[in-house]
């Protein structure tokens, strides 16, 4: 992810727009639109994306002899999570990691909620500690593996070899620690910021490794490897990446693996020959901190030079600082009595300073405020104080557009003769200034929850003055400004969504998109099309009987647990919801959807079969978004939403008529268990594509994903209880 994030800022420019598909493709010579031109460009340009994604596959090592970062090109599996290698290791290579693993092995040990090592049913297999580095074979695997992975040597654990034999599985977990095992385990380096593991010998029979938040399965293969991302771009653990190695029915499975840190051990950074620079793009920097404190810091960020410059653009610039008190208002205030430089955006050395910044944290510069900075003279400081805004009266004009800051990076430029230190009370921790030495920290998590261990100082200038430049990051980019109905909580999923959108993988795809529309529109403009907009897609005019309802999936249906966040959210609502549920029939008469209710709903206990209430529009958007990108990876088809209804409680003695949706607007679909009350459990009664018959049970929390244009679906069963609440979303393929 960081990688792409640094190709692309290289193509910064100076409107703050990225390499994108230029406009000047879809002309001809002559300033006049050409269909042959503009597919041929776009054919080209997919090309050159393509080749410019795969450039780096060698580096260069001091004898300038190419090394193989891996034997196979990298495969994107989940964006910016998931990835597969194939053949990465050669058989013997396999061999002799098999035959080290077996003299070796010891009975596996996992870290259990006291931070302690312990043996556990959950898991069951053997373990090979391979710390013999100085062996020829360990150290090329240890290259190989950072330089595919792009990480770097000095952040890795030893690698390690694993054996299961039939029957031993590693059952559902993390690789990142959490509670008492992160303070056991992670107060000098960190939690594991990457997972990279190969696969030794084909399986007979088991041992995949499922990702069920992922609905992914790998099975063993011999040389080939996975690598997965355990901590998302704010360093906070993703729980999507929960995973299972399951049970050996057949044979046996060797794999090894490698977890990489956030930050190195010690104070010695080893480094293999033709190292590159790492995916967190910090080059061969140490970055320290105190045991158990996420005060960051690392030296000569910036060197001698670009520190000089900057306090002459200083002295030139600066003026007395201010503190923020509401939106557009400032005041001078006793708590700030440095003085502050605003520097000119467009100035080319102070974008090349803002780029260099936010590669080495790696989050796009878009979500950023511009460099600043600051001189204190003698006696001057910057009281204790938070980056963030946690005074409702006191939040800046920006605060609407971006939201709330998450990271502060603050850069010293000169020693101070004395005094001038920056404080973290909490942190015990004083960082005395240091020419190039960078300062970062975390403001809020990523539900936008404010961090108030992060309160901190600039003491007072004793003799001489301090120097210093600083940069904040927000929770959204400036050009996608933060909605109307933002909550905290889905901050995190429209960062990723702009980094993602951003990728190699996404502008090829931009590129491939458009060269399809054009063929697209090119054939209607010989023959009638029903769709002269895909942007405009909210009916399907072209299914007109079931039969021409395409079959997308070979199951036809599946249960699945809902997303951990998306159930959240649902949960959130649904307590909103409780006290507003009113008569379904009560909608509007002419809503197409109640008319199709009253067609297939019948209860023998109440006029009214169910009951409704609205999911808010906020819910809404978060809901519709996560269940869409569940509904794509099923489908492999992109997909529009067509509707998301409320929250519908079906009362006792309820029952649904088998049918099959709308075949203009329900033709994949979600059904989701929000909550029940029953004597007797009521099942979802669905055919398959062959008209075989299968009776689902669900259980708050789970959904079943369905064909629902095509599958004849109901609830023949009367509902034995008091209520049954669901929630239905609604999409159409593209």
């Amino acid at each position: 992810m960081f990688k792409s994030l640094i190709n692309l800022l290289k193509n910064f420019d100076d409107d703050n727009s990225f390499t994108k598909i230029s406009s000047n493709t879809l002309k001809n010579e002559n300033g006049n639109s050409s269909i042959q031109a503009q597919l041929e460009s776009l054919t080209n340009e997919i090309k050159e994306l393509k080749k410019e994604k795969n450039q780096d596959t060698y580096n260069t090592n001091k004898t300038n002899k190419p090394i193989q970062k891996a034997s196979s090109v990298i495969e994107d599996v989940f964006a910016n999570k998931l990835y597969s290698f194939e053949n990465f290791l050669t058989e013997d290579e396999c061999d002799t990691l098999i035959e080290y693993i077996d003299k070796n092995k010891v009975k596996s040990r996992t870290v259990n909620q006291n931070g302690e090592d312990e043996y556990s049913h959950y898991r069951t297999s053997s373990t090979c500690y391979i710390n013999e580095s100085n062996l020829s074979f360990v150290k090329n695997l240890d290259e190989k593996i950072c330089n595919a992975s792009n990480e770097k040597y000095y952040l890795g654990e030893n690698i390690q070899g694993q054996h299961y034999s039939v029957g031993q599985e590693f059952k559902e977990h993390t690789d990142y620690f959490q509670g008492k095992g992160y303070e056991a385990n992670c107060g000098e380096q960190g939690n594991r910021t990457t997972t990279f593991m190969i696969y030794l010998n084909d399986v007979e029979e088991g041992g995949a490794t499922f990702f069920p938040r992922l609905n992914k399965r790998f099975y063993p293969k011999k040389g080939m490897a996975l690598m997965w991302k355990n901590l998302d771009i704010y360093g906070e653990p993703d729980e999507d990446l929960r995973h299972t190695g399951e049970p050996i029915l057949k044979g046996n499975k060797y794999i090894i693996t490698k977890w990489f840190r956030q930050r190195a051990k010690g104070d010695i950074i080893p480094l293999v020959p033709g190292q590159s620079v790492g995916m967190n793009g910090h080059g061969s920097q140490a970055i320290c901190s105190r045991p158990n404190s996420d005060i960051l810091h690392t030296h000569n960020v910036l060197s001698q030079q670009e520190c000089n410059t900057l306090i002459s653009m200083i002295d030139e610039l600066s003026q007395k600082s201010t503190v923020v008190v509401g939106a557009g208002k400032t005041e001078y205030s006793a708590h700030r009595t440095s003085s502050t430089a605003y520097f000119d955006e467009n100035n080319s050395f102070i974008k090349s300073i803002d780029t260099k910044l936010s590669i080495f944290l790696g989050i796009h510069p878009d979500f950023s405020e511009g460099v600043q900075g600051q001189v204190y003279q003698v006696g001057e400081e910057f009281k204790h104080h938070h980056d963030f805004f946690h005074n409702p009266d006191g939040k800046d004009e920006r605060f609407n557009i971006q939201g709330d800051r998450t990271w502060s990076m603050m850069v010293f430029l000169n020693h101070v003769e004395e005094g001038g230190e920056t404080d973290f009370p909490d942190h015990n921790l004083v960082l005395t200034p240091e020419p190039g030495m960078a300062v970062y920290w975390k403001n809020t998590d990523i539900y936008g929850k404010q961090k108030f261990d992060t309160l901190h100082a600039g003491m007072p200038v004793k003799k001489g003055k301090k120097y210093i430049i600083t940069k904040w990051y927000r929770q959204f980019p400036y050009s996608s400004p933060k909605p109307k109905n933002y909550s905290p909580e889905d901050f995190q999923r429209r960062a990723n969504e702009m980094l993602a959108q951003q990728s190699q993988n996404i502008l090829i795809q931009k590129a491939e998109d458009s060269k399809q529309n054009i063929q697209a529109n090119s054939a209607s403009e010989q023959t009638s099309t029903v769709f002269s907009n895909k942007k405009d897609l909210k009916s399907r005019e072209d299914y007109q009987k079931v039969s021409d309802v395409p079959i997308f999936t070979e199951e036809g249906f599946k249960k699945i647990k809902i997303p951990p966040k998306t159930w959240k959210i649902i949960q959130d609502a649904y307590i909103v919801a409780k006290d507003n549920f009113k008569d379904e029939y009560d909608l509007e008469a002419n809503d197409p959807e109640n008319a199709g209710i009253r067609a297939h709903m019948d209860s023998d206990k109440f006029d009214v079969g169910a009951l409704f209430s609205p999911l808010d529009d906020h819910s809404k958007e978060i809901v519709t978004n996560d269940i869409k990108e569940v509904l794509e990876q099923w489908t492999e088809r992109s997909l529009v939403s067509t509707a998301t209804y409320g929250f519908r409680s079906y009362n006792n003695g309820c029952k649904l008529k088998m049918h099959v949706d709308r075949i203009q607007t329900h033709v994949i679909s979600a059904t989701l268990c929000i909550d029940q009350k029953t004597n007797t459990p009521w099942p979802l009664d669905i055919y398959n594509h062959e008209k075989e018959e299968s009776n689902i049970l669900m259980e708050p929390g789970e959904m079943v994903l369905y064909e629902s244009a095509r599958l004849a679906h109901g609830r023949k069963q009367r509902l034995d209880g008091d209520y049954y609440v669901g929630l239905f979303v609604h999409f159409i393929p593209v």
